[in-house]
């Protein structure tokens, strides 16, 4: 899936943004000081970055990534990724991990659909969509927001989804597929997944996700959570955080 310069930066940018960086690539440098050819990128380079999550995350949604979050989001990014993420309460698992993928999702890939529950619905309308909410406010753009679903209708008419459930019915698991792995690809998370039964991870696995995300705080020593990091751990790119990784958390700001 490809996009031309034009093309791609409306659906990454505000419009003032997309403005400014094809002002910027098209006007001539002087500034006294030029970098090195070695270092300068070309419009299709810089495009190439801004649609990968990590760069979407810090230079479209405008976050100031942790390293380790940075893994995360570049964990994530080729096809059929598999990523276990168990991190401290308060470190931003949810608000800007989870929230940066799924929407880098919804903008980049036409007629996709990224699939998100956790243990109790109570995480995802009250902590994930109020952050969903948050970054969409920044971006613009024809965005539909409601208390299950978030749609982006793309300038060519498609549209992209973001669906949000509660895992205590399995039921609601079954039934999703991507279009097409590469275009239109599946995401799927679970937050929380320490408190996801073992029936819910089996649905998910039969849908065949092009991504999947299972992310929580530290919990007990059974599910499928915890065998992410245990005896099914090389089924998995695993990422283990503590407070200590997340400089708000340990200075308390």
């Amino acid at each position: 899936y490809t996009l031309s310069l034009h093309d791609a930066l409306p659906i990454c940018f505000p419009v003032t943004i997309t403005h400014s960086i094809i002002a910027t690539q098209n006007k001539k440098r002087t500034m006294p000081k030029r970098l090195p050819k070695a270092a300068q990128k070309a419009p299709d380079e810089i495009i190439e970055d801004l649609l990968r999550p990590a760069p979407f995350a810090s230079k479209v949604l405008g976050i100031n990534l942790y390293d380790w979050q940075r893994k995360v989001l570049l964990d994530l990014e080729p096809r059929d990724s598999r990523v276990a993420l168990r991190a401290a309460n308060g470190s931003g698992k949810t608000s800007t991990v989870i929230a940066s993928i799924l929407l880098w999702h919804a903008r980049v890939f036409q007629r996709s659909i990224a699939v998100t529950t956790a243990g109790v619905f109570r995480q995802v309308e009250s902590q994930l969509w109020p952050s969903l909410r948050s970054h969409i406010a920044k971006l613009g753009g024809p965005w539909e927001v409601t208390s299950g679903e978030i749609r982006y209708l793309h300038p060519n008419g498609n549209t992209s989804r973001i669906i949000g459930y509660s895992a205590t019915d399995p039921g609601r698991a079954e039934g999703w597929h991507a279009e097409d792995h590469d275009s239109a690809p599946l995401l799927m998370v679970v937050d929380e997944a320490k408190t996801v039964s073992d029936p819910l991870f089996e649905a998910i696995s039969r849908c065949q996700p092009t991504r999947l995300l299972i992310a929580s705080s530290p919990g007990g020593s059974s599910g499928a959570f915890y065998r992410a990091f245990t005896k099914e751990a090389d089924m998995w790119k695993r990422h283990a955080v503590t407070a200590f990784d997340c400089p708000h958390i340990v200075t308390g700001k």
